[in-house]
């Protein structure tokens, strides 16, 4: 912080005393962007594990942490049964380096896909870098295994 004095006189008028204060603030840290899932689609193992693909677009590593929520009930509460949380992954992934996170599904959805055949689900959670943690938010298709 500097703060200037300056003195004024105007023709005829008493001296004038003038202020002026200078701040100096940091520049902000630079956060992580929003991230999305780069897949739309992908097919299950029988063991139920998906190989999600994500990149790391940032200098440092990034950590993911993902979650893929199920439907909602008529009532709109999420329920293990009508939906909840269907599976969850993390992983790291090396700066300026594509990767996968495993995502492993709980044996009810398993079991719930391999009777629909098709799961719609929606993937959250968090990429963490240096820079901060960024949203992580997409939707997805998930395919049941060929027999």
């Amino acid at each position: 912080m500097a703060l200037d004095l300056q003195r004024r006189v105007f023709a005829g008028h008493r001296p004038m005393v003038t202020y002026r204060v200078t701040y100096r603030v940091p520049a902000p840290e630079p956060k992580p962007d929003k991230f999305t899932i780069i897949v739309n689609h992908i097919i299950a193992n029988k063991k139920g594990k998906l190989l999600l693909p994500t990149s790391c677009d940032e200098a440092s590593n990034c950590v993911f942490a993902l979650e893929l929520l199920g439907g909602q009930t008529k009532l709109g509460a999420a329920t293990t049964a009508a939906g909840g949380v269907l599976g969850s992954g993390t992983a790291t992934v090396l700066a300026g380096a594509r990767g996968t996170v495993a995502v492993k599904l709980t044996k009810p959805a398993l079991k719930r896909l391999k009777k629909k055949k098709k799961l719609h689900v929606t993937v959250t959670g968090t990429k963490t870098t240096k820079g901060g943690v960024a949203p992580v938010t997409g939707s997805l298709t998930i395919t049941a295994p060929k027999k």
